[in-house]
């Protein structure tokens, strides 16, 4: 799917970017400089009604994540995705008697102008949830394979506590 335009940003030389500290709720304060190459996901939006001021505070928070890494020199791997299929989003198009995908795609389109308007620089890919299936099926089937997902009433669920039980936490 294609994200909204680009702003031109200026050019620094001549300046150094200190380290960025951000905090991570399993490693705590982890500090990044200057790498060359930067990864960032975020997740995006379910697209059932309008932007909000709550979406606006997330993205412009990334933003300055995104300008920050592209300031400092780093080549940026923005993904985002749009849950453009979830239950709140059916039940708004039932409410409204339109189609989910129509809904989907309205809201989206409204979301990217918005965040065009705030002048938020666009991910490198903005992913549909619904272009994206077939991994997640794949990636469910590795998660249940290797023991990770437990069934209650033909419902599948991810054991947080087999997950934690691998990893070295004190």
């Amino acid at each position: 799917m294609n994200s909204w335009p680009r702003n031109s940003l200026p050019i620094f030389t001549g300046f150094k970017f200190p380290a960025l500290n951000l905090f991570d709720s399993n490693k705590g304060l982890v500090t990044i400089s200057a790498p060359s190459e930067f990864r960032m996901y975020v997740c995006g939006i379910t697209p059932y009604d309008a932007t909000h001021l709550g979406h606006a505070a997330t993205y412009l928070a990334f933003d300055l994540i995104n300008r920050y890494q592209i300031f400092a020199g780093a080549k940026v791997n923005f993904i985002e995705n749009v849950t453009d299929i979830d239950d709140p989003l059916l039940e708004r198009a039932r409410r409204d008697n339109s189609s989910w995908r129509n809904l989907a795609d309205t809201q989206t389109e409204l979301f990217k102008s918005d965040m065009s308007a705030l002048r938020i620089l666009p991910p490198t890919n903005l992913v549909k949830v619904t272009e994206s299936i077939p991994v997640i099926e794949g990636f469910i089937k590795r998660l249940d394979k290797n023991g990770y997902l437990y069934q209650i009433s033909g419902d599948h669920y991810f054991s947080v506590e087999k997950f934690l039980s691998g990893l070295p936490i004190p």
